[in-house]
């Protein structure tokens, strides 16, 4: 008997819908923490923290989850309080973009960065009536899955930690990977369990485990060379 044939487990005495409950909201903080530091980090750097192509497919998924298909209980919640959140990331986005692409001209760029958004929400709306997803378990991995390729394709292109930190990358890692673990212990859903999703929570992890490694040696780089700059500053000073 394979995994997605035992049901939801009991854990501890804990009834499977308390467990789910419990995990998923402890995920939830790690994710709203992710954002929260995306945020402060996009403003202390002046540069966006997240990925473009990430926001524009978390903004439309969180609006969709939101208002069209309204998710039950906390995660409604959380996905009232991660649509405001990005609200504020499209913000820095369309503010600070320019500055990462001076050769293209500003405008152009807010206006792809709009396009972007229309068509995530196109896209995932498609896919949810196609496959019937109302609940959004593959259309929101599959957003986390992009998300999580992106940040690594955005630390290797800007080849240092800027506008990134550990903080985001571990929140992010440890709040996908607890949904993770919520969905396929916890669920009530047999598909939950299935080889899709199954492929999709491991492969999410693997990513944002890379994501980690990458940048950790970025900013261990950073950390070096601003310790080095300093010692060759009291170096210049002259002993009294």
């Amino acid at each position: 008997m394979n995994r997605a044939e035992l049901g939801p487990l009991e854990l501890f005495g804990v009834p499977a819908p308390t467990m789910f409950t419990i995990v998923s909201g402890v995920g939830t903080l790690f994710w709203v923490a992710a954002y929260v530091l995306v945020i402060r980090k996009g403003f202390q750097d002046r540069s966006f923290a997240m990925p473009i192509a990430a926001l524009c497919g978390n903004i439309a998924c969180e609006a969709i989850f939101s208002f069209l298909y309204p998710a039950e209980g906390l995660l409604r919640l959380s996905n009232y309080a991660w649509f405001a959140l990005d609200l504020v990331i499209l913000f820095q986005i369309l503010k600070f973009a320019p500055a990462e692409f001076p050769d293209r001209r500003p405008a152009a760029i807010r206006i792809q960065v709009v396009f972007g958004i229309l068509v995530a929400t196109w896209c995932e709306i498609a896919f949810i009536r196609e496959f019937h997803d109302y609940g959004g378990a593959y259309v929101i991995y599959g957003q986390n899955l992009l998300m999580s390729a992106v940040f690594i394709a955005m630390v290797q292109q800007r080849r240092s930690a800027r506008g990134q930190s550990m903080g985001i990358a571990i929140s992010k890692m440890v709040g996908t990977g607890l949904f993770s673990v919520t969905l396929f212990l916890f669920s009530r859903d047999d598909f939950a369990r299935g080889q899709l999703l199954v492929f999709l929570y491991v492969a999410c992890f693997v990513l944002d485990l890379m994501y980690c490694l990458i940048l950790r040696r970025y900013v261990v780089a950073a950390r070096q060379e601003r310790e080095s700059g300093k010692a060759q500053e009291s170096e210049k000073v002259p002993a009294s």
